[in-house]
This record gives structure tokens, sequence and C-alpha cells, in this order.
């Protein structure tokens, strides 16, 4: 942050994401917002609010992003990236609306990616197992499929509620959650349960919890 700019007027630094610094990072970051050096812009970026500390809030501007809904994310990528319609609104549904997400769905394989996550998040509870391979994977990506094992048994629910199949987030997958949920006869209170557990986990790995300790705690049925 001390370094003068040389190619403009202004030096960008983005951290992201801000909600993950531990304290002792935060207050660091804290210092430097207080008494920021000239010519300098700093983009915090956070999934909430909530999840900051106040004093490093209080010191920022907030600008609140919100996702750009399932049908414009739909018709960018029917319109721009030319998906097959029934291609796009999946992979709009899937992604929440979030246009970044879709895109790295459709240009990488991310979409492969989740649903080998996903596939072992589920057949290691099914068969009563405490370790995965997940578990040795990068604290990102563990965050990152733990949102889509939530995401799974919100699925369930909204299903289970009788809601719309639109409202799926794992679109790609809902007949596989038909069977689920037909085959499996989860009460209403029980899914509410799976989501908070994943949930909760994906906090704790997050604050930097052992990964494997907490996977092991999701998939124990118990």
């Amino acid at each position: 942050a001390a370094l003068t700019p040389h190619s403009g007027q202004w030096k960008v630094a983005i951290l992201d994401p801000v909600d993950r610094l531990t304290e002792e990072a935060a207050n660091a970051c804290l210092k430097v917002l207080e008494e920021p050096p000239a010519r300098t812009l700093f983009l915090l970026l956070a999934t909430g609010v909530h999840r900051l500390p106040t004093t490093l809030v209080s010191r920022c501007h907030q600008i609140r992003c919100f996702p750009q809904g399932v049908d414009r994310v739909a018709s960018y990528l029917r319109d721009k990236e030319e998906l097959e319609p029934p291609i796009a609104q999946m992979l709009a549904v899937s992604c929440g609306g979030r246009l970044g997400l879709a895109l790295q769905f459709h240009r990488t394989d991310l979409l492969k990616a989740r649903n080998s996550a996903l596939d072992q998040m589920l057949t290691a509870r099914q068969k009563g197992e405490l370790e995965i391979p997940l578990g040795k994977a990068p604290r990102e990506e563990i965050v990152e499929s733990l949102e889509w094992y939530a995401g799974w048994w919100r699925d369930l629910l909204v299903l289970a509620l009788q809601g719309e199949s639109d409202w799926v987030i794992h679109q790609d997958r809902i007949e596989e959650l038909k069977r689920a949920g037909v085959g499996q006869k989860q009460s209403i209170p029980e899914l509410i349960r799976q989501v908070e557990r994943a949930y909760w986990v994906q906090e704790a790995v997050q604050k930097n919890a052992s990964a494997r300790m907490a996977l092991s705690v999701l998939l124990n049925r118990g």
C-alpha cells in the first residue's frame, strides 16, 4: 500500500473474501483503513456484513451487490454465449441468478467438480464413511462444496414442501432429487436440520477448523 502508483493515478487493493480474515488480520487491516495511503482505494469483498468486525465496517462505505436474477442471466447466456434455452435456464437456476458463477460453470469444469464433490459426500453419508478425498482438498474448495451439499438438502426440502421445480438449485439432477425424496422419506424438520448442519460445518471450516474432522461430523448420520 505504501508504493507509489506508476501507470495510473490510483492504486486499487482488492481483499476477497475479507470475511474470512482472522481477528489479527482484521485488526491489521483496520490500521491501514484508519490512515490510508494517498491515492489508494481498498475494496473489501464479503458475503455479509454480519461476518465482519463492526470496527471494520464502520470505516467503509457499503455497496450492496445482488444477483442479477434467473431470467436476466438465462437471457444473457442465450444471447451472448449462444446456449440452448434449456441449458441456459438450467445454469441460471443452478447458480442462483449469479452471472459470474454461471459463466464459470459454462466455461470450465466447475459443474463437473461440483457434482464430484457432492457425490463424494452423499455416497459417504449413505455408506457411513467418515473419511473422503475431499477432506484433503484446498479449504476454499471444501467451503464451496459444502454450499452445494447444503443446496442438495435445501432442494429436497423444496420438493417435500411441494415447491416449484424451477426453485430447485441442482437443476441438472432434478430427477435424482425426486427419486431421493421418494425413497428417503425424511421429515421436514430433518431436512431443515441437514441444511443447518451443512452451514454450521461450512462456517467452522471457514474459521480454520480441521476440514477432515468437520466433514466427519457432517457425514455422521447421528
